[in-house]
């Protein structure tokens, strides 16, 4: 169900229509233009009702409390080996071969390379699961720039947390035509929030986020 077709019944004016879509779009949207209803009220409640946080050490916190679990519960992380091939059978994965022939066998198969890539590596290959995906494959891509700052943006006179930004007269949330689009985007400075006992990085970091073009970037890259 589309997000806009839902939120046209309560808000009529563009502008709030706009600046609603604009920081959940960022973060949470997979469609041009648009945002499937359900994945909408995910992020609604993340950022407009629970607001943004973070560890001091970043996402780290939380990857090393997944992975205590994980160990915690039998299971054992094996790093610097591909993944050659997904086995399946009647649409079922049910292991992997590794790039060296190792085969892994298991009730549950996880991927998040993306949809097209995990298709390109079934064995044997289903060419009834590509059919109708190819025209939005790669249609939204990002691009992130991350600076290192000698100061903490409050002494450069930034207070600001997260600024979600657009500077056209409307939201355009959309394949770019040139490599990246500048006309809207997230600055976010992590110094500024609010850490335990007054603790802080070490250093200024500033993050824009930007909408971009994979297929030139990769060209230019």
């Amino acid at each position: 169900m589309s997000a806009r077709s839902v939120v046209a019944k309560f808000l009529s004016d563009p502008l709030l229509i706009d600046m609603t879509f604009c920081p959940l779009m960022y973060y949470g949207s997979a469609t041009e233009h648009d945002m499937d209803w359900p994945q909408f009220v995910i992020m609604w409640q993340a950022l407009f009702e629970e607001g943004f946080g973070r560890p001091l050490e970043g996402v780290r916190v939380i990857i090393r409390a997944l992975l205590n679990r994980y160990r915690a519960s039998g299971g054992k992380r094996r790093m610097n080996c591909g993944v050659k091939s997904i086995r399946h059978t009647n649409g079922c994965a049910h292991g992997v071969t590794l790039d060296d022939g190792t085969e892994l066998s298991a009730r549950h198969v996880l991927s998040t390379i993306g949809w097209k890539e995990t298709l390109n590596l079934l064995d044997p290959p289903n060419p009834q699961l590509h059919s109708g995906t190819e025209d939005n494959i790669g249609r939204l891509s990002f691009v992130e720039t991350i600076s290192v700052l000698s100061r903490q943006p409050k002494d450069l006179g930034c207070d600001e947390t997260i600024i979600f930004f657009n500077d056209s007269a409307t939201f355009h949330y959309e394949k770019p035509a040139d490599e990246v689009d500048v006309r809207s985007g997230v600055i976010c400075f992590p110094n500024n929030y609010q850490y335990p006992d007054n603790h802080n990085l070490p250093e200024g970091i500033l993050r824009v986020t930007a909408m971009a073009r994979y297929d030139l970037l990769v060209t230019y890259a």
